[in-house]
């Protein structure tokens, strides 16, 4: 999420915004509730120990999060599309999130 949100998606929205004349809203999508509390919060106990090792910044994601226009909000996990890029997926699951990012084999019949 950080490396999207800063290496990509917040130079997207100035981009937009000046495009179009009004803020174009970022909304990060989470499946993990502990992780957007760890955001909210901007600091968390339990991971203090990771420091910079694991280059997250979760101060600079805190405040990311409290300018307007950029929202992280709590996705079901059956839902979160991201997951094809982050995690072994099992057959049946693999279909829904190819289904999800719409990756299709054009010679199959659509359902």
């Amino acid at each position: 999420m950080a490396t999207a949100l800063f290496g990509d998606a917040i130079s997207a929205q100035e981009f937009l915004a000046d495009l179009f004349g009004e803020q174009v809203p970022i909304i990060c999508h989470q499946d993990n509730t502990a992780t957007i509390q760890v955001i909210r919060n901007g600091y968390s106990a339990r991971l203090r120990h990771l420091g910079k090792a694991h280059k997250i910044n979760v101060q600079g994601l805190y405040d990311a999060f409290q300018e307007p226009g950029i929202m992280i909000q709590q996705c079901p996990t059956e839902q979160q599309a991201a997951d094809i890029f982050t995690k072994c997926l099992d057959v049946q699951k693999l279909q829904h999130t190819l289904d999800m990012i719409r990756i299709f084999d054009p010679k199959l019949p659509k359902e």
